[in-house]
């Protein structure tokens, strides 16, 4: 099957601009038709990739060349991806972004930590890790450099909102994120304390009107997203950052 040379055009220009270089120039050309097999394919399957490749090139001779180029030890996937997510990340500059921090499980043996960009319904990943452990309950200090590599990718002027799950809710990543100048959203147990506006404490679920339950479709909570009040701690209170 024939290839798409406009399309492979479009990836080369765009590979060139964000200043990715290896050190063959034959590496160049052989990833920007993995990407234009993956985005006709949409599988990640090299067979499949091989079948968009140069009518002239037999598919099983360009799977191969696809393999030892995802093989070779010179090329560092960060360095092939940092580039190209640091030009994609441009076209943000003041505008508001938000990030989702998301820990996943593997095989009941590793948890895969991401930070991804929220766009058009779709995470595109930002930075990431994979660790050893059997919980997807993962400590800030494990994940932390996760933070620091998205803030030097992120274009200056740019309203950061990190969205994160009840299993990485954490006084000290909210502590981290106010430094780094972040707004936050997180999911939290209902039982966690809270120090309202008005001086009064309380727990989280009692914010939820009578009758509801917390995370029912079509119930307003109002302002109750942890930005309602500031999260409790042995020390004082964590103040989370205002947003909206």
């Amino acid at each position: 099957m024939e290839g798409n040379p406009s399309l492979y055009r479009i990836i080369i220009e765009f590979l060139w601009q964000s200043g990715i270089r290896f050190h063959d120039l034959r590496c160049l050309f052989t990833f920007a038709w993995a990407v234009t097999g993956l985005l006709l394919s949409g599988q990640v399957n090299l067979g499949e990739w091989a079948g968009f490749g140069k009518a002239s090139v037999q598919a099983s001779s360009k799977e191969r060349q696809f393999s030892r180029w995802l093989h070779t030890p010179k090329i560092i996937p960060s360095w092939v991806y940092r580039p190209m997510i640091g030009k994609v990340m441009a076209e943000w500059r003041e505008k508001r972004v938000y990030l989702a921090l998301d820990s996943s499980m593997l095989w009941d043996r590793f948890v895969l930590v991401r930070l991804a960009l929220v766009y058009r319904s779709r995470a595109l990943p930002i930075s990431w890790t994979g660790l050893v452990s059997n919980s997807a309950m993962v400590k800030l200090q494990e994940y932390r450099s996760l933070l620091q590599e998205a803030a030097a990718l992120l274009p200056q002027g740019c309203q950061v909102v990190l969205l994160a799950d009840q299993g990485l809710a954490d006084r000290m990543l909210m502590s981290v994120l106010q430094e780094m100048g972040w707004h936050w959203r997180s999911r939290v147990k209902s039982s966690e304390w809270v120090d309202y506006a008005d001086g009064r404490q309380g727990k989280v679920g009692w914010m939820i009107p009578a009758g509801s339950r917390s995370g029912t479709p079509g119930t307003d909570l109002g302002r109750c997203h942890s930005v309602a009040g500031q999260l409790r701690c042995g020390c004082g209170f964590d103040r989370p950052a205002p947003f909206d």
